[in-house]
């Protein structure tokens, strides 16, 4: 029987959650992740990632899921448990910002965003809760928040608001779950280099720009290749009394 612990990456296919599911599969952890799509370039991502995993010793499911749908958080949520065979930690990092000043927002881009980015990440810690809690299981919950959830930027007024409140959400969250064994934090990622050279280099100068401008940025941060600090202590055993805690990166 595997020793291997058992993890929910949510939109690990690239970026920023694949970067996390590939230090977690460092630290032990075999995978269930979510993703985005099925067009071929989609398919293309997550062929990569579960190599990625696999060179790494991890086993890895995955699943289509739009998760601003109603019931697909609790649909990808059970065939995730079910794969594994169980939980320890759950990391909600699929999202998406779509930036507009406020005399041009639409209901649609509001609906679309409190969506992913907000009620799908509470959505999958309850069930996780649940589950942690029917189960015994003295688990973790990561979600990847933002720097934008402590400080304005133009044109994200919607997405700065979403993750200011996913902040202090956690904050009582993890109150309710203590009891429990149970232990919830944020991560704050700033600007984050997720492109490839190439897809860097077809980016334009005028967007590239317009981050540092709006950010007042000097450089990015990068996906981790290697065991990350923030994830093995977040995921790590710790005090509770270290529970709800924002990392920024």
């Amino acid at each position: 029987m595997s020793d291997r612990k058992k993890a929910i990456v949510t939109g690990a296919s690239i970026g920023m959650g694949r970067g996390i599911a590939l230090v977690l599969a460092e630290e032990g952890y075999d995978i269930a992740f979510s993703y985005y799509g099925d067009d071929e370039q989609s398919l293309k991502y997550v062929d990569k990632t579960v190599s990625m995993l696999k060179e790494k010793g991890a086993k890895s499911w995955h699943f289509s899921a739009d998760l601003t749908k109603k019931g697909a958080p609790k649909e990808f949520f059970d065939k995730a448990v079910s794969a594994l065979g169980g939980l320890d930690l759950l990391v909600n990092s699929a999202g998406v910002n779509m930036p507009l000043p406020l005399q041009e927002l639409t209901e649609e881009n509001i609906d679309y965003l409190f969506a992913l980015d907000q009620k799908a990440y509470v959505m999958l810690m309850h069930y996780a809760a649940c589950y942690m809690i029917d189960n015994g299981i003295r688990g973790c919950m990561v979600n990847v928040s933002s720097s934008r959830g402590d400080r304005a930027y133009p044109n994200a007024g919607i997405y700065c608001g979403i993750k200011a409140g996913l902040n202090r959400m956690i904050e009582a969250f993890a109150l309710d779950v203590a009891g429990y064994g149970i232990r919830i934090n944020n991560v704050s990622p700033g600007a984050t280099r997720v492109r490839t050279k190439v897809r860097r280099r077809n980016c334009s100068t005028s967007k590239k720009e317009g981050l540092r401008t709006t950010s007042g940025m000097r450089r990015t941060s990068s996906i981790p290749k290697r065991s990350s600090p923030t994830f093995g202590t977040s995921s790590g055993r710790r005090s509770l009394w270290e529970d709800a805690e924002r990392l920024r990166t």
